[in-house]
């Protein structure tokens, strides 16, 4: 019993660390020197597979010692251990974030990919992807995506045997769905995506 309060309380530990949008009606402070970061995390809507468990994290600003690092997860639970929020992403399981984050030097620094209860982190160290973020900007930062390598399992399913995480453009997609959450700042956003291209495999 208490074995199972401790994996409880751990992975109600993990989720609460998970960094959420800014609240709809977020406004700049004058007194304030925090941008916003926009940007999208998603994974392959994986179909005829085992499991519907499927959860990509990316990291930014390395440790959580760090008082600026975020986990940003592409699958929202309505509930501890319950059903996920419905994707924000046509035919992709994914989120479009728009985070604050203070003025400065800022990167997402690695990934971690998760399926029915195995992990699948980079098989080396990343090179971190560094951004800026200025007083009262808002940044387009691109879209972070995992795209999975599969096994062949039984009745014809498949299951998750890793991945590889790549940088993306998906402005024309994205922008519109932070726009639409946050109209006060449509056309306010300037887009500076990061490295495009694959950024680690498992």
């Amino acid at each position: 019993m208490i074995k199972k309060i401790s994996i409880l309380l751990l992975l109600s530990n993990l989720i609460g660390c998970s960094t959420n949008s800014i609240k709809e009606d977020f406004k700049f402070d004058s007194a304030g020197s925090d941008g916003i970061a926009v940007f999208s995390v998603s994974h392959d809507n994986y179909k005829n597979s085992i499991g519907n468990n499927l959860k990509v994290i990316f990291y930014m600003n390395g440790k959580r010692s760090n008082k600026n690092y975020r986990q940003l997860e592409s699958t929202e639970e309505v509930f501890f251990g319950g059903w996920n929020k419905k994707s924000e992403i046509k035919k992709l399981k994914g989120r479009v974030f728009a985070i604050s984050l203070p003025e400065g030097e800022h990167a997402l620094t690695s990934w971690l990919l998760s399926s029915g209860g195995a992990s699948y982190p980079p098989r080396k160290s990343l090179e971190p992807l560094k951004f800026n973020i200025k007083k009262g900007e808002i940044k387009y930062l691109g879209n972070f995506h995992m795209n999975f390598t599969s096994l062949n399992a039984f009745w014809g399913l498949r299951s998750v045997g890793g991945g590889y995480a790549e940088i993306v453009n998906e402005s024309k997609r994205d922008i519109p769905i932070f726009e639409n959450k946050y109209p006060h700042f449509k056309n306010k956003i300037k887009i500076d995506v990061l490295k495009i291209g694959i950024w680690g495999k498992t």
